[in-house]
């Protein structure tokens, strides 16, 4: 869903700061939330919430009256599952957008509680910004004035190593195998199921079994649930290496959680929610069932496993036909975005394609800042806009830019491929020109050679379906100033 991706690109560029928190338990969890004498949590409070202060609303609008009547909401109209998705308002001015979800593995009354804290304290926490995302131990609430719901928010927020043993070197490739095999088989069934969460477990080491829970928010369509949960599994540890964030050794037990998706594992049960078990027979195993040497016990066990495959594999097939279908009916001037999973940048990232934002690799400076080429790790060349620090409008020229950009998609038009927060910097991130400008071609005489008729006649008729569609579909209205030069036109937004 590519429009829908860059529809929420000001939402999402508020949660780069974020990526910074490694394990809820590893940082400081008591900070987290108050318990009382028996060890009962009774207070939840928000584990480093994101508040941006440069889009805010004033004590007594009709934006904080939206929004203090939809949080109110949120306790009482959540699912038996602890999910909540509501918007309020009814106009530009107070509308807003409100989504909250427990985590599947957290008591009911826990849920609750959980979700009755972050309604009441998280204004508390984050007065007059619209735009606040914040994750507790257990749960997590998300506003906004900016339409955010079914896009898939995949970065890391926590690891946690949840059991104390630690697997050896010598079962680590074992472990990984069944854990894998464990978590394909959830990752499907959780994105077909209508709560978008499953558990299970499998065999493992002859005695132990593994249990497995993966989890996404409710307002995801399959794809997406699907996409978020693979993201979360490439954090889990792989044989003979170190598991992440925290460098925190092999565990029994590990949970991690995006603000879209939560996965779990352990060796011990800990399922707490009415979530629909999968069977152990429903799940692929990883060697024959048997070990008998009877010919017609073997193939008996063959054919069970030839149509539980079968059924695996109609199942995902069903799943990428309805994310095809999907697909289709996208808009006629959207393109798929293949990068959606990358909108956020970090730095270091940025720094190393652009050389460190080198001078020789300068394209030029502008009202917003300077541009500078680069390329990614894949090879990908791309065009990073620097916001000059300097610059006394530059938070509303980012902000003004994000939203043009998110509401104008077309073929003609450069994508914007990713934003970068970080401290003092603000970056844009965009598709590269080889070309770069039109005027380059036009007055400079050995180039100039280079435009038949044809290029020409291929170069206006792009121009004019940009034009008609900044005129007539783009989101947001568009007009054409031209000078008195008849070289000179530009779009003004």
């Amino acid at each position: 869903m590519p429009s829908s991706t860059l529809a929420s690109v000001a939402f999402l560029v508020c949660t780069a700061s974020l990526f910074t928190i490694a394990a809820a338990a590893g940082d400081d969890p008591s900070s987290c939330y108050a318990r009382d004498a028996t060890g009962t949590v009774i207070t939840y409070r928000p584990c480093d919430p994101t508040c941006p202060t440069f889009d805010n609303y004033t004590t007594g609008s009709a934006y904080e009256r939206s929004l203090r009547s939809l949080l109110s909401e949120v306790p009482a109209n959540a699912t038996p599952t602890g999910f909540f998705k509501g918007t309020a308002g009814s106009g530009p001015e107070d509308t807003l957008f409100a989504l909250a979800t427990c985590q599947a593995d957290l008591p009911p009354a826990q849920c609750r509680r959980c979700l009755q804290s972050a309604s009441a304290n998280l204004t508390g926490y984050c007065p007059h910004s619209k735009t606040v995302m914040a994750a507790y131990v257990g749960c997590m609430l998300c506003y906004s004035d900016q339409p955010f719901f079914g896009v898939a928010d995949t970065g890391l927020l926590f690891y946690d190593g949840v059991a104390d043993a630690d697997i050896l070197g010598r079962d680590q490739a074992a472990f990984s195998r069944v854990r894998t095999a464990l978590f394909e088989v959830l990752r499907a069934a959780a994105a077909a199921s209508p709560t978008l969460a499953a558990v299970g477990n499998l065999t493992y080491n002859g005695t132990h079994r593994l249990y497995g829970l993966s989890q996404c928010t409710e307002d995801l369509a399959g794809a997406e649930c699907s996409r978020c949960l693979v993201d979360m599994a490439t954090y889990l540890p792989a044989p003979g290496a170190r598991p992440g964030p925290d460098d925190v050794p092999w565990k029994e037990g590990a949970s991690a959680k995006a603000y879209s998706c939560y996965i779990r594992y352990d060796l011990r049960p800990f399922y707490v929610s009415d979530i629909a078990l999968l069977s152990p027979t429903a799940i692929s195993p990883l060697s024959p069932p048997t070990t008998t040497t009877s010919k017609g016990n073997r193939i008996k066990a063959g054919v069970v496993i030839a149509i539980v495959l079968g059924i695996v594999v109609i199942f995902l097939l069903s799943i990428l036909i309805v994310y095809l279908w999907r697909k289709a009916r996208a808009t006629k001037y959207a393109e798929k975005d293949d990068d959606a999973a990358s909108v956020l940048f970090d730095l270091p990232t940025l720094r190393k394609a652009t050389g460190d934002f080198a001078e020789e690799n300068k394209l030029g400076h502008g009202g917003f800042g300077a541009v500078y080429k680069g390329s990614l790790p894949n090879g990908r060349e791309i065009a990073v806009k620097r916001l000059d620090k300097a610059s006394n409008q530059g938070i509303q020229q980012l902000r003004n830019e994000l939203i043009s950009v998110a509401k104008l998609r077309h073929n003609n038009l450069a994508k914007l491929i990713g934003v970068c927060l970080k401290g003092q910097e603000k970056l844009l991130v965009y598709e590269y020109m080889p070309n770069r400008s039109l005027d380059t071609f036009l007055f400079e005489a050995g180039r100039r050679k280079l435009l038949d008729w044809g290029a020409r006649h291929n170069i206006i008729h792009g121009t004019a379906r940009g034009l008609l569609y900044l005129h007539e579909d783009s989101q947001i209205k568009s007009y054409i100033e031209t000078s008195r030069r008849a070289t000179s036109c530009w779009t003004l937004a």
